[in-house]
């Protein structure tokens, strides 16, 4: 009788183990865990244009930062947020282009270090994709693992920039002067820069795409503004030399 018991606690206690170790069942509408993306900077840069990404949180859903300056195309930039579908990355991105706020879903493969975007038939608003099983991804402009640039809560490169003058972070939709890269002396599309000036005008703060820090420049007798190999010259709104040429303009 006691051997009896004795096993029937033993076969209790195994089924009451097994039982924890059951992984709670999938709700509806909730997706997987995945390693496959982690917090990080991702860039492609090419003749066709530059896309940034940066994931800024992997806990509460797939959330960050994206950025599109692409040929012939206007530049956009906002944040998204979305879920992982195994290697997949769904979300919906909501940016700024030409003053307007608009939403649309955007998809990624996750690689080693990689990311591919995903393009598929679209719902007849353009916002949606009709079905996410069949999308195709695209080689063509690979974003590739990179440093990131400013910091989680000043992330340059992406509609903002930390100003040494001012001693803060900025959106760059608050800095007047806005400098257009030139090609043949011309405005052409591409990433631009800003300058930033202090109340007395003595100092101009350059603000360049592909720099993390700003570039303080100081007044000269000339009534321009000169650091180092870099002058801010101020003519028909303000044209910036680099080692003597030209290579901004703008208001």
């Amino acid at each position: 009788m006691k051997k009896t018991l004795l096993l029937a606690f033993v076969l209790l206690g195994v089924l009451s183990c097994k039982k924890k170790e059951e992984p709670l069942p999938t709700q509806p509408g909730q997706e997987k865990t995945s390693t496959a993306l982690s917090i990080g900077c991702f860039a492609f840069e090419g003749d066709y244009g530059t896309i940034l990404l940066r994931v800024t949180d992997t806990l509460n859903g797939i959330k960050g930062f994206l950025k599109y300056d692409l040929y012939e195309k206007d530049s956009n930039t906002g944040t998204f947020k979305g879920f992982l579908k195994g290697d997949t990355l769904i979300a919906d991105y909501t940016f700024q282009s030409e003053g307007t706020e608009s939403t649309r879903q955007v998809a990624f493969l996750a690689g080693e270090n990689q990311l591919l975007e995903g393009y598929g038939e679209m719902t007849p608003d353009g916002t949606r994709f009709k079905e996410t099983k069949t999308l195709q991804f695209s080689k063509a402009m690979p974003l590739t693992k990179t440093d990131c640039k400013g910091t989680p809560d000043c992330p340059v490169g992406f509609g903002f920039v930390y100003s040494a003058l001012e001693k803060k972070c900025l959106p760059v939709k608050t800095i007047a002067t806005v400098l257009h890269p030139l090609k043949d002396g011309m405005a052409s599309a591409g990433p631009q820069a800003y300058v930033l000036f202090s109340k007395d005008t003595e100092t101009a703060e350059l603000f360049l795409p592909d720099q993390d820090k700003s570039v303080f420049l100081s007044k000269t007798s000339e009534g321009n503004w000169a650091f180092e190999e870099y002058k801010l010259m101020a003519w028909k709104g303000y044209v910036l030399q680099y080692k003597g040429k030209p290579v901004y303009g703008g208001q």
